[in-house]
């Protein structure tokens, strides 16, 4: 990583800086929400240092209340080229415009509880965001923030860069970069540009973030919380929120693994295992080797293992009563092409035919951008980027098409802004360690932080990850070179999933609530501790615990047997055993395989299933679920919660 200062007080060998430092000229549209400001990047003493130098045109408007949109613009004579970010898919709200007002040296534009005030001093200019119900500044781009600089050649400038690859859960590279944060101090900032962003935190200045990018212009979105659920809620409006995935995708999937050997033999011997232990399974994954072998873009199944697929897959939902996960071919399609979107949809209808019921998109992160010409005239450095929501999209509307609007659901690797409409997705490629398990859970927990209400990770083995995965929106059982059944481990592992699967789908009338809600106001299903408790400091650096939900508290044990974790304020309950905590305050205790600390938080009430072992059944019936503001029963254990 480069860096454009050299400490403080100086900057890089070779590196010209021009900074914002006075406006000029304003221009205000009442009727647009909008205002112009026309600022030199050099003191104005008199007409003559007007003549020369150049000049950065900055645009405040308001899409939203409480969302300030900020442009910032060097040459505005550049060709706008896709792709772009889709705003407000569902629908922009109808709102009042925001209102312009000058101060002396000062000129602002208010958009529901949020104020943008410009400093319009001589070599003064800043912007400062400020709640207008607090009188609180949430942040603010002081003087000497907003500007251009010329490299001498193609830097790294950011210690975060927005950029999709596929490195692994262990590494610094990430398959989903959604150049999004959110802050404890009320804001969230959205930075509009699907290429690469680059992000210095506290890095170039401990106390700022800087973004930068390569181009003419720059665009971003403050929002104003003042919580950070608020945030993320008026984020997906603007960036869209996760269709509602079908009550049958919660419940246990199961993979053939990665490389190992298979065949109709091999996944009914799995299924029947599955049936004859009792270990209630509701979707079953054939990954990319139902294909031939260097066929991978065939899309024609085997027939030395598949002799006849359609008859197979209606065999095993006769037999087992699970759907059917497929993984696609491997290639990079033109998806800014609408004969490729149609010809590759067309390939995947065959499968669909065939009796499929969910496709796994896997990959997408190494789309190339030198030496590329897209159909559309996209530009690459953005489409690297935005690629994978093209094809995430085109796979998750053929869905929609065949199987109908509420059935579709994807298991997607790869994301951008945006991606979470199209659920779901995973962690992507994990080690089964305990690091790797507590790396799934801190990017789980940012992806989160990012607008995605469902998330599932390659639930690595049974001792621990069980439980953990068991207790995440989504949970599917994959392994790379060997398989993921419990019984090729020991009997011990078979109970371990029997408990946690059994344990999730009594929990789906609790869960399913959630998934509702984050489809319809964009708060994900597992939480990090700080979304639900921004104003209790603790929280707030908290990576190896969640909510599930508002009421429920999960801490995985990442080692054998000991975990510590954190409770908040008040008198919290183990739905397992029943035993009392008062926080706030740090436990540490042990654990058997067979349990993790799940704790009700004080005043909750849910609603649980009696004997459910699927995620399917009616919540509504009396007779299959138990409303228990005081009293939870679980494996013949009753307690007073309160």
């Amino acid at each position: 990583m480069v860096k454009l200062t050299d400490g403080l007080w100086l900057r890089r060998s070779g590196v010209r800086l021009s900074w914002a430092t006075s406006v000029v000229s304003e221009t205000v549209s009442s009727a647009d929400s909008e205002v112009k400001l026309l600022c030199s990047t050099k003191p104005i003493r008199d007409r003559g240092d007007t003549l020369g130098g150049p000049a950065l045109t900055v645009t405040l408007a308001s899409p939203a209340p409480d969302i300030v949109r900020v442009k910032l613009v060097h040459f505005a004579g550049i060709k706008q080229i896709a792709p772009a970010f889709e705003l407000f898919p569902d629908g922009k709200p109808t709102s009042s415009p925001a209102s312009i007002t000058r101060g002396t040296d000062t000129l602002s534009l208010k958009a529901g509880s949020l104020i943008a005030q410009v400093d319009t001093s001589p070599s003064g200019y800043s912007i400062a965001f400020v709640d207008a119900e607090s009188g609180t500044t949430l942040v603010n781009s002081p003087v000497k923030a907003h500007g251009f600089a010329d490299v001498p050649s193609k830097w790294t400038l950011g210690n975060i860069s927005i950029w999709n690859q596929d490195g692994g859960t262990s590494s610094e590279q990430a398959y989903k970069n959604i150049p999004f944060f959110f802050s404890t101090a009320g804001y969230g900032c959205f930075i509009n540009d699907p290429g690469e962003v680059e992000l210095s935190v506290g890095d170039e200045v401990s106390s700022r973030i800087s973004i930068t990018l390569e181009g003419e212009s720059l665009e971003y979105f403050i929002i104003r919380g003042p919580t950070p659920k608020d945030v993320l809620s008026k984020y997906t409006l603007l960036t869209g929120r996760p269709q509602l995935p079908p009550l049958w995708s919660f419940g246990l999937w199961l993979s053939t693994s990665f490389t190992t050997s298979y065949d109709e033999k091999t996944v009914s011997g799995f299924l029947q295992g599955m049936k004859e232990r009792n270990l209630p399974l509701s979707v079953f994954h054939l990954d990319c080797f139902w294909m031939e072998q260097f066929k991978w873009c065939d899309f024609t199944f085997d027939p030395a293992t598949f002799p006849d697929p359609a008859a197979f897959l209606n065999r095993l939902k006769d037999e087992f009563g699970v759907k059917d996960l497929w993984q696609p071919g491997l290639a990079i399609i033109d998806f800014t092409n609408p004969a490729a979107c149609e010809w590759y949809s067309t390939k995947l209808e065959a499968v669909l035919d065939a009796g499929v019921d969910s496709l796994k998109t896997d990959f997408a992160e190494r789309i190339p951008h030198l030496d590329v010409v897209f159909h559309d005239g996209s530009d690459p450095m953005k489409m690297h980027n935005y690629y994978t929501q093209i094809y995430n999209e085109v796979v998750f509307r053929l869905l929609e098409k065949r199987r109908g609007v509420g059935e579709a659901v994807l298991f997607a690797r790869s994301a951008t802004a945006g991606g979470q409409r199209l659920p779901i997705h995973w962690g992507g490629d994990t080690e089964s360690t305990f690091e790797a398990m507590a790396e799934s859970l801190r990017g789980g927990l940012s992806l989160s932080c990012s607008g995605f209400g469902f998330w599932a990770h390659d639930i690595g083995g049974f001792e621990r990850w069980v439980a953990f995965g068991l207790l995440s929106s989504h949970s599917r059982l994959h392994g790379s070179g060997s398989v993921r059944v419990p019984w090729v481990y020991d009997d011990e592992a078979v109970e371990v999933l029997k408990r946690f699967t059994t344990l999730k789908a009594r929990l789906m009338p609790y869960l399913f609530l959630k998934a509702i809600e984050a489809h319809t106001t964009g708060i994900p299903v597992l939480r990090p501790m700080v979304l639900e408790f921004p104003d209790d400091p603790a929280t707030h650096y908290l990576d190896r615990q969640y909510m599930l939900g508002e009421s429920l508290l999960v801490a995985p044990v990442f080692d054998t047997s000991s975990v510590s974790f954190y409770v908040p304020e008040g008198v919290w309950i183990s739905f397992l055993d029943g035993k009392s905590y008062t926080g706030p305050r740090w436990f540490k205790e042990n654990h058997s395989f067979l349990s993790l600390p799940l704790l009700v938080r004080p005043g909750s009430v849910l609603v649980v299933g009696k004997t459910a072992t699927l995620p399917e059944y009616d919540f509504t019936s009396p007779d299959q679920v138990e409303i228990s503001p005081c009293l939870i029963t679980f494996d013949e254990v009753q307690f007073q919660q309160l």
